[in-house]
């Protein structure tokens, strides 16, 4: 798997499902589907927690203006 289609995996990842599942299915296609392309595949795609802020928690924060 070459760099390019690990940029293309993540894009697919957060383009949707279906997007992922088609280009998994490419990928095995074309022989590329390694099992070492599946365990990266796996860390890609598993929805992991994340600390954004909240819209909420986003007002409270002040931008100074110095300058």
């Amino acid at each position: 798997m070459t760099s390019l289609d690990v940029f293309v995996l993540v894009c697919y990842n957060e383009s949707g499902e279906d997007q992922l599942e088609a280009f998994t299915e490419e990928l095995e296609k074309e022989g590329k589907l390694s099992e070492d392309t599946k365990v990266l595949m796996k860390e890609i795609t598993e929805k992991k927690p994340t600390n954004e802020k909240t819209a909420d928690q986003s007002k409270n924060i002040k931008v100074s203006r110095d300058g």
